[in-house]
């Protein structure tokens, strides 16, 4: 028998919700714990440990079912996350999903039978109503459910493509660039004020050039006075 993993159960029990003492659905059933139903009565109260354990207990009495309404081929080809969802999907709906009342068939167990398992997805998202107060209406739960249960179902079906490896980044850089929508901009910046500040330099140098060269045109003019005064009192 296949086993579902902690997905299905933690799918399961974001939409069943923990509730310690015994309440009636929507559907009027007395329920307890994390969706449990069978044998509980008005006023029953568990602690949380009982709830997992009723958990435990109830994913593996769907786990067989399954194993019992479905062909084995049909549960194997299966891929893990698809699987889940099924029995989160059979956990909330029963074996009823499988079978009609009169024996027959359902269009969602043709459709996990079939050759298109993209079809499980729309079948799925059809079973979204209840008779509440005499009257079969959509539950908003219901739809919210199926669409989680569907989306895990096609998830297994087309999983994420693995990413292409990034190149490796160079053992040395000369410069770290920022990455994103504002790369173009930061980086420009920081290029810029590199490029204003080498410039500013340059322009020092080149004045402190030209002040070297006047001290020495002066202390040359000055020599040739004091020489020029020397010779004249000779």
């Amino acid at each position: 028998m296949r086993v579902s993993s902690s997905r299905a159960r933690e799918l399961i029990k974001r939409f069943e919700g923990l509730v310690l003492t015994a309440y009636q659905d929507a559907a009027g059933i007395y329920t307890i714990g994390w969706g449990h139903t069978r044998g509980v009565k008005s006023g029953e109260f568990i602690d949380e440990a009982t709830a997992e354990r009723l958990l435990s207990e109830d994913i593996s009495e769907v786990e067989r079912s399954i194993a019992s309404h479905l062909p084995e081929s049909a549960i194997r080809r299966l891929p893990d996350a698809s699987y889940d969802a099924l029995v989160s999907f059979v956990f909330n709906v029963g074996t009823q999903a499988f079978v009609r009342p009169g024996g027959s068939h359902t269009d969602f167990y043709r459709a996990v039978t079939g050759k298109d398992l993209t079809r499980v997805c729309a079948e799925m998202q059809r079973w979204v109503k209840a008779t509440v107060g005499g009257k079969v209406v959509v539950l908003p739960g219901l739809v919210e459910r199926r669409g989680a249960e569907a989306a895990m179902f096609g998830k297994g079906l087309n999983p994420d493509k693995p990413r292409k490896q990034e190149p490796k980044e160079p053992k040395t850089k000369v410069l770290e660039t920022p990455t994103g929508a504002g790369a173009a901009a930061a980086g420009g910046a920081g290029i810029a004020a590199t490029a204003a500040t080498l410039t500013s330099t340059g322009q020092g140098l080149a004045h402190g050039g030209d002040s070297t060269a006047l001290i020495i045109g002066l202390a040359l003019i000055m020599v040739g006075i004091v020489i020029a005064i020397w010779v004249a009192k000779r």
